[in-house]
């Protein structure tokens, strides 16, 4: 790995003498690094697993429970562009979220934050369009099963997320 750091700052020099800033010398060869996936291969043990895990759990936790203001939780199934505004403005704090794991874990699935915030769309809206037009509320049985099959459904796509981390990690080391 150090025979890869110590080429790879000669290559930030070359950038640089041919007139290239050293900003973009940088970030050119960090991503030329990532897609051929020389950096930041974290060898995927039980531990760094459950930190993985933990992660998905409390950027849920975050993004669902202490972001989401009462506008986006009431608003984000309603029609039009107030419904889709609220779920927008929530779903970006769990795609940045989403992406930031993929930056700490495998830089090369940094796209994972993109995927995440259709996903979560998806599910969100589906579930904020049911619950808006069954008109539940707190006091209903319903809304606490759309509430936990949508609970349910973050989990199983961010279940698929750790699996992609792991197996570009080269899998689980016991």
């Amino acid at each position: 790995m150090m025979g890869v750091f110590f080429h790879e700052i000669n290559s930030v020099g070359d950038l640089y003498n041919q007139g290239v800033s050293w900003q973009k010398a940088v970030l050119r060869t960090y991503w030329m690094l990532v897609l051929q996936r020389k950096l930041f291969i974290i060898k995927m043990d039980p531990v760094t697993l459950l930190l993985l895990y933990v992660s998905f759990r409390v950027k849920q936790f975050a993004g669902d429970f202490l972001l989401q203001t009462d506008w986006m939780a009431l608003n984000k199934g309603k029609p039009g562009r107030e419904g889709y505004r609220a779920l927008f403005s929530h779903t970006i704090y769990h795609a940045a979220g989403t992406a930031l794991i993929a930056l700490l874990f495998a830089p090369a699935l940094w796209w994972l934050g993109l995927a995440d915030f259709c996903v979560h769309s998806l599910i969100d809206r589906t579930k904020g369009v049911l619950t808006y037009r069954k008109g539940w509320q707190y006091t209903d049985r319903w809304f606490w099963w759309s509430f936990g099959l949508d609970q349910e459904a973050h989990n199983y796509t961010h279940l698929a997320y750790i699996v992609l981390i792991v197996a570009h990690a080269g899998g689980l080391f016991l």
